[in-house]
């Protein structure tokens, strides 16, 4: 009788445990564009600076800027542009290098919203590209293809890549969609957030407002 109480505890305890730790459940919808008290919403004013640059001569321009997306003294998108003068083209030996691009990089657990597309290269051979998704207002933030950094937009010679980004003739604002992964002692769970962009024109994206869950 006594060793039946004792397993009987036993069970107790473990399944006790067992339903401290599981991991919390994230329950706050998220909605490209929405926000209410349970989001963080930031203005922002002419970003990105981009301080684009040009060589000694003059056929390449390059720069960047980064974001601290939820004020902790880190830099969680990191903003590169690269573009060449389509005036003096014909002084580019070879294809330009680097091709004009937008790249958004990701860090400190944070992940973006992105498509994907497959460039086929014969005989076997792809490359796949990973772009933040044009997302519209109300789109549901958390449906993902994947979660990845990526480019806004990226030329590249045909038949070597078959699409230049969802970005790249954008004609509206669009919403990039983010997430971040947060650990905690009983399990781990993600904070979602957008950035409303216009990247009408697309050497010089503006960067709206964004909001991230608390």
């Amino acid at each position: 009788m006594r060793l039946l109480v004792v397993f009987s505890l036993m069970f107790l305890i473990s399944y006790s445990c067992k339903k401290k730790t599981d991991p919390p459940i994230d329950e706050i919808s998220c909605k490209a564009g929405i926000y209410d008290d349970n989001y963080n919403y930031v203005e922002l004013e002419s970003f990105p600076d981009l301080n684009m640059m040009w060589d000694t001569q003059n056929l390449y321009a390059s720069g960047s800027d980064s974001i601290d997306l939820d004020n902790d003294g880190l830099n969680d998108l990191i903003l590169s542009m690269s573009y060449y003068e389509t005036d003096s083209a014909h002084l580019i030996i070879g294809y330009p290098n680097p091709f004009p691009g937008f790249r958004v990089t990701a860090k400190n657990g944070f992940q973006l919203n992105c498509m994907h597309d497959i460039a086929y290269h014969g005989m076997g051979a792809s490359s796949t590209y990973y772009f933040p998704d044009t997302l519209s207002y109300g789109n549901d933030v958390k449906t993902a293809a994947y979660w990845k950094s990526g480019s806004f937009w990226q030329e590249n010679p045909i038949p070597t890549q078959l699409t230049f980004g969802p970005w790249y003739n954008a004609s509206k604002v669009y919403f990039m969609g983010f997430r971040k992964a947060i650990s905690t002692g009983f399990g781990a769970y993600y904070k979602y957030g957008w950035v409303k962009i216009d990247c009408t024109n697309r050497y010089e994206p503006v960067f709206i407002s964004y909001a991230i869950a608390k």
